[in-house]
């Protein structure tokens, strides 16, 4: 990141550093490499007893209806399957269970730029 203060030297103008996203390469010793980001954003389900399903967007693309209990691994497929501007998503998926409720935090690895101005819209289905 480029960024000192308040103020970037390579981008005109000054900003408070809140959208600013970035990707993380970690590589072991033996080469083994991990992926990471800081744009993270969290679904949660606010009462996971009641049945139902819900469809995420991103970059003007919609999935399928998801279950209100879909697993990390599924959603992941689903994401990474989402063609947006001629690239698949490239994320991970996290599920946890807070209180008897699910908690999803989805990690993007790709489209950072997009998701800083527009991230991932979930939309209730019946």
């Amino acid at each position: 990141n480029i960024r000192s203060g308040s103020s970037t030297s390579n981008i005109e103008g000054i900003g408070d550093g809140k959208s600013d996203t970035f990707l993380v390469t970690l590589e072991s010793p033996s080469g083994r490499k991990t992926l990471s980001s800081s744009a993270v954003q969290t679904i949660s389900c606010s009462d996971s007893s009641t049945s139902g399903s819900f469809r995420l967007s991103f970059g003007g693309v919609a999935s399928q209806d998801l279950p209100h209990d879909v697993s990390a691994s599924t959603m992941k497929v689903v994401l990474s399957t989402m063609n947006v501007m001629g690239k698949n998503l490239s994320v991970q998926v996290v599920r946890l269970e807070l209180n008897g409720n699910y908690q999803w935090k989805i990690t993007f690895l790709s489209h950072l730029d997009l998701w800083s101005q527009e991230p991932l819209g979930i939309s209730p289905r019946s």
